[in-house]
């Protein structure tokens, strides 16, 4: 039976379904019960960066798998491993996470508002398993925190790389603007992606990113 798991851990199986004018079409669902055994011919999962799966007819590419792990590996160099990267046709698109999966995992620790009885609470363990053994296993709880925080963490659209020329692989550049009723904002054309993306990726969560037009 066909199966896929999404980046929350929830495994989807390929259901065929019928719309009210008799078309046949694909739907992705958690239950296995009725499922199909594999993944129909010409067609393909695809999961957006929220976790959301589907089954869509086959597209062809035109974004290169290089080029998306170019923007990833921009992102890492300049500290922004946290944003998440779609491809969408002929967009890359970066997400920016609705809030820290770091600073949320210090604040839900549950010895933090507890100083008293955390010193206790460290003091007893330390005597008792030992200083490294102790450390380790705080680390090892904050890190499994963080990692469940990470898998429901919501995402939203704030840049996009748009390819205008197949051949000389020039793209436009936008941002997300939040003016007005909003939408994305043209930002420069007739860029190679790792100029556009040494260009505003250094600019992802601070106000100057703001400041393009």
């Amino acid at each position: 039976m066909f199966t896929y798991t999404n980046r929350r851990g929830v495994t989807y199986y390929v259901h065929e379904a019928w719309t009210k004018t008799g078309a046949r079409r694909y739907v992705a669902k958690r239950t296995a019960q009725g499922a199909l055994a594999q993944l129909p011919a010409g067609r393909e999962i695809v999961e957006n960066v929220n976790g959301q799966v589907s089954v869509r007819a086959a597209r062809p590419v035109t974004i290169l798998p290089l080029e998306e792990r170019l923007v990833q590996q921009v992102l890492a160099k300049h500290g922004r491993e946290k944003y998440r990267v779609e491809v969408k046709g002929r967009d890359i698109i970066v997400y920016e996470p609705e809030s820290d999966a770091d600073e949320l995992a210090e604040i839900l620790n549950p010895r933090r508002p507890l100083d008293a009885l955390g010193k206790a609470l460290d003091k007893m363990m330390l005597a008792k398993v030992g200083k490294a053994a102790w450390k380790q296993y705080l680390r090892q709880k904050k890190e499994q925190v963080r990692q469940g925080l990470e898998r429901t963490m919501r995402y939203s659209p704030v840049l996009r790389f748009r390819m205008d020329d197949d051949e000389r692989r020039r793209l436009s550049v936008e941002r997300m603007s939040y003016r007005a009723e909003g939408g994305w904002l043209w930002l420069k054309s007739d860029m190679p992606l790792a100029a556009a993306c040494e260009r505003y990726v250094p600019l992802l969560g601070t106000d100057d990113m703001f400041e393009e037009f």
